[in-house]
């Protein structure tokens, strides 16, 4: 079976875990490891994955699968007050136009 340690939790989905401290270097090999899965589980056309994996080349990769790419590109701070999420966000700063 694929080396990089896979799951099937209860409520199959399935779950590549990683074990190395790198993200970003794991996401080929992983997308390589899909290949060998039993034709049964169907194909994977969408992945998604943390910010820890998100690079140009992890992109490339997922669309000469044809796998979309779901990677986050940004992070939000934990612990915010919940009150924030009702507040009016901060008014656009207008950008002279060139």
């Amino acid at each position: 079976m694929p080396k990089l340690g896979w799951t099937w939790p209860q409520d199959h989905r399935f779950c590549p875990c990683n074990p190395e401290p790198n993200d970003k270097q794991q996401l080929e090999p992983t997308l390589k490891e899909l290949v060998a899965l039993p034709k049964e589980l169907g194909k994977v056309s969408g992945l998604i994955s943390d910010r820890g994996y998100f690079s140009e080349t992890n992109v490339q990769a997922c669309e000469n699968q044809g796998i979309t790419p779901y990677i986050a590109i940004g992070r939000e701070h934990h612990h915010q007050d919940p009150w924030d999420r009702f507040r009016e966000p901060p008014a656009l700063r207008k950008v002279p136009m060139r």
